[in-house]
């Protein structure tokens, strides 16, 4: 094999290894668009919130009030500059705040 075909294989090789790594759900985040956010409603678990919008850009826990103790705060959804979504205590959605 020629020095050309091995460095051509080589680089094939690594471009077919990125691309799986690409394409395997959970590494790559997506932004969360406004048809995402529509799904997601009062009561809903954690769970499902991450599976629907995706990994938040900020995810805290929050102390202010009994009722409320996590946060998860999503930048750029559609035309919304922050979309908050806050959590009770039992890891279900208790309001949802949107800033234009």
């Amino acid at each position: 094999m020629s020095r050309a075909t091995r460095k051509t294989c080589t680089v094939l090789a690594a471009l077919a290894v990125l691309g799986l790594v690409f394409l395997q759900p959970g590494l790559t985040a997506a932004k969360a668009t406004e048809a995402d956010l529509a799904k997601v409603k009062i009561g809903m678990d954690r769970a499902t919130v991450l599976e629907i919008m995706g990994r938040p850009d900020k995810d805290q826990p929050v102390r202010e009030e009994e009722e409320l103790c996590r946060l998860y705060v999503y930048k750029n959804v559609g035309r919304f500059k922050i979309v908050n979504i806050w959590f009770d205590c039992q890891d279900k959605v208790q309001a949802i705040d949107k800033v234009g």
